[in-house]
């Protein structure tokens, strides 16, 4: 004898939950990859970091010549 919206309520929350497990599992694979590959490549993250960081630094110094 509940009352409507307490499933409705309870569908919601199953559907939410549902989406967060996806989410999680997700996040669970590209971090296994992730660490996988920077223990095969290490140069890998550091060209993609660096290359970055030098066009910040030389932004302003080209502007400012």
């Amino acid at each position: 004898q509940h009352h409507p919206h307490v499933y409705f309520l309870l569908h919601i929350y199953a559907e939410v939950l549902s989406n967060w497990l996806k989410i999680i599992s997700e996040a669970g694979n590209y971090a296994r990859f992730f660490f996988q590959s920077r223990q095969r490549r290490p140069i890998l993250l550091i060209g993609f970091s660096t290359p970055s960081l030098d066009e910040c630094l030389k932004g302003p110094k080209q502007l400012k010549s």
